[in-house]
C-alpha cells in the first residue's frame, strides 16, 4: 500500500532498521536528504525528520493496519527546510524494517494557510461592514446637528466646541472607512477623486500608528488635478511606502508625505500609451532612514526581495505597489542614498477634464433652499430621520417620516400625488430599501429616490436586486451642506425633465 501510494509523485522511499538508521532509499533522497542514496545509508532518520506534537497522528484513512501519517519538517543535509507527510509501516519482506514514504506539502500548507487568511478576511470584512453601518448612522446626525447648529451660536467658545464635535465626527467616519479599506477585497472599480483625500487619511493613520520617535510632515496642493483610481489601491501604495520608510528609521527620523501636481514631457514617461498625457499628479514620501545602495536599487522591485530578514519581509511589498501603480497608467520613480534617507515619487496621470460645476459649500445661509416641496424620508434610525427632516423643514420643504417601507407605501398612498422626492435607508426591518424601492418604481416610475445608507455595500446591493436603480446614492455621514445640494439638484433635474418649460433656479 504505501509503494502504491508513492506512485505518480515525487516521493522518498526509504528503509530504516529498528535503531532508526537508514538502511536503503530511493533517487529522491538528494532532493529530500540532500545526500545521494549510498550517502544516506546508515544516516539516523531522527537527525533529519521533527515530527509536530500535533502534527503526529494515527491514520484514519490508510487501510494497512499499524501504518501511520506523521507532519512535520524534513531538514536537508545542504541546509534546506521542507514541510513533508510521512507515511510508514512495516516492510512486507522484512517485519522487522520499517518502510517509508515521504511526500513533500510545503505548497499545499501554504495554499492551505492562504485559503484561510482569505476566508478570516472575508469574515472580517462582513463584521467590519456591519459595524460601519451602525458608526455611520451614529455619526450622521452629529454631523448634521453641528452643522445646524453652528449659525445660532454666537458665543466664540462655543463655535470652537461645535468644530471640535463636528471634526471629531468625521474623524470618525474616515477611520470606518480605513478599516472597511484593509478588510475589504477590492472591487477593482475606478472613481474619479481629488488624490489630496487618500493622502490626508494615509497621514492621520501615520500620525496616530507610527513610532512617536517619527516625526510626519506633509505638503499637499490645494489644486491638485482629479484622478481615476480605485482609492483602496493607491492607499494600499502609499502605506507601504510608510511601512517602508518607518522601517529604515528604527532610531526616528522625519517622515514626510507630498503631493503636487507635474507636467510632464513625454520622455519622462516611461508607459507608452500615456506619453501624450501632460498633466500628472505626483505623490513623494520621503525619509532620512539608512537608505539603499545603489547597486540594489535595481532589485527592490524584484518579487520575493528583500532587505528586512531579521523582521520578516516578504519581498512583495514594492512589486504589488508598482503592479498597482502600472495598472492605473503610472509610475514610480526612487532615489536614495546611503545613510541619508529614500524618496519614493508615484505618479499617477490626471483624469480627463469636465465640464461639471463643482458645489464648493460655504456658509449656510448659502445653501440651496426649498419652496415647499414636500419630501417622503425613511429611515429606521430615529436620530438620523430625525435630523433629516429637521435640516430640510429649516431649508424650505415639507416632510414626512416612515420608519420603513411598508410605513412609507401608506404613506405614499396619501400623499402620492404631492410628492417631489423619496430619501430612503436600505438597511431596515421589514421592507428593506431596496424592496420598497422597486414597489415605489412601479407606483411612480418617474418619482426622484435618494439612497442613503452607512453600509459600505449598500450600492451594490441595490444593483444585485435587479430594480431600477436610485437617481443617486448618499452615503453615511454627511453633512448639511451635501444634503441641501443634492436634494435641491435631484429636485431641478426632475422639474427640467417633466417641464421642460419651466425655469429652473
Amino acid at each position: 500500500m504505501l509503494m502504491r501510494a508513492a506512485q505518480d509523485m515525487r516521493a522518498l522511499l526509504f528503509v530504516r532498521s529498528t535503531d532508526g538508521r537508514i538502511t536503503s532509499a530511493n533517487a529522491q533522497s538528494t532532493h529530500f536528504l540532500g545526500r545521494t542514496p549510498a550517502e544516506a545509508i546508515g544516516e539516523l532518520w531522527s537527525d533529519y525528520f521533527a515530527v509536530d506534537g500535533a502534527g503526529s497522528r494515527e491514520s484514519g484513512h490508510d487501510q494497512d493496519a499499524g501504518h501511520t501519517v506523521l507532519e512535520g519538517d524534513l531538514h536537508t543535509w545542504d541546509g534546506r527546510s521542507l514541510r513533508v507527510e510521512l507515511r510508514e509501516g512495516p516492510a512486507e519482506f522484512d517485519q522487522n524494517l520499517t518502510l517509508g514514504v515521504v511526500v513533500e506539502i510545503t505548497d499545499r500548507r501554504e495554499r492551505e494557510a492562504r485559503l484561510q487568511q482569505s476566508q478570516r478576511m472575508e469574515n472580517l470584512g462582513m463584521l467590519a461592514a456591519g459595524i460601519a453601518h451602525d458608526l455611520n448612522n451614529i455619526l450622521a446626525p452629529i454631523l448634521i446637528a453641528g452643522s445646524m447648529l453652528k449659525p445660532a451660536v454666537q458665543d466664540d467658545k462655543q463655535k470652537r466646541m461645535l468644530d471640535i464635535l463636528q471634526s471629531s465626527a468625521e474623524r470618525g467616519a474616515q477611520i470606518v472607512r480605513q478599516i472597511l479599506g484593509f478588510s475589504q477585497q477590492s472591487s477593482g472599480d475606478l472613481v474619479r477623486m481629488n488624490p489630496r483625500h487618500v493622502a490626508r487619511d494615509l497621514i492621520l493613520m501615520v500620525e496616530e500608528t507610527f513610532p512617536r520617535n517619527i516625526t510626519c510632515e506633509d505638503d499637499l496642493a490645494r489644486d491638485l488635478h482629479e484622478v481615476l483610481v480605485n482609492p483602496t489601491q493607491i492607499y494600499q501604495v502609499l502605506l507601504n511606502l510608510c511601512i517602508n520608510a518607518r522601517d529604515a528609521m528604527p532610531k526616528g527620523g522625519l517622515l514626510r508625505v507630498e503631493a503636487a501636481k507635474r507636467e510632464l514631457t513625454a520622455d519622462r514617461i516611461p508607459v507608452p500609451e500615456y506619453r501624450t498625457q501632460t498633466h500628472w499628479v505626483c505623490y513623494t514620501v520621503t525619509d532620512t532612514g539608512v537608505g539603499i545602495p545603489a547597486d540594489k536599487l535595481d532589485s527592490i522591485w524584484t518579487p520575493f526581495y528583500t532587505t528586512k530578514q531579521d523582521s520578516g519581509g516578504t519581498g512583495l511589498g514594492l512589486a504589488t505597489a508598482r503592479g498597482i501603480i502600472m495598472k492605473h497608467g503610472g509610475f514610480i520613480e526612487v532615489s536614495s542614498r546611503v545613510g541619508r534617507g529614500t524618496s519614493f515619487e508615484v505618479y499617477l496621470p490626471a483624469a480627463p477634464s469636465t465640464d461639471q460645476p463643482k458645489f464648493a459649500p460655504g456658509r449656510a445661509d448659502d445653501l440651496p433652499r426649498g419652496a415647499g416641496e414636500r419630501i417622503l424620508v425613511v429611515d429606521d434610525e430615529a436620530a438620523v430621520r430625525e435630523m433629516v427632516r429637521t435640516t430640510l423643514v429649516a431649508a424650505g420643504y415639507r416632510v414626512t417620516v416612515a420608519t420603513q417601507g411598508v410605513d412609507a407605501l401608506s404613506l405614499y398612498n396619501i400623499w402620492g400625488n404631492e410628492l417631489a422626492l423619496v430619501i430612503t435607508d436600505m438597511h431596515m426591518p421589514g421592507m428593506a430599501g431596496d424592496l420598497f424601492g422597486s414597489v415605489l418604481r412601479r407606483l411612480a416610475p418617474d418619482l426622484p429616490i435618494l439612497s442613503i445608507s452607512g453600509h459600505p455595500d449598500a450600492i451594490e446591493r441595490w444593483k444585485e436586486s435587479g430594480t431600477t436603480e436610485p437617481n443617486r446614492f448618499l452615503t453615511k455621514p454627511f453633512g448639511v451642506a451635501e444634503l441641501h445640494q443634492t436634494v435641491h439638484e435631484m429636485l431641478e433635474a426632475h422639474k427640467a425633465a417633466t417641464h421642460p418649460g419651466l425655469p429652473t433656479h
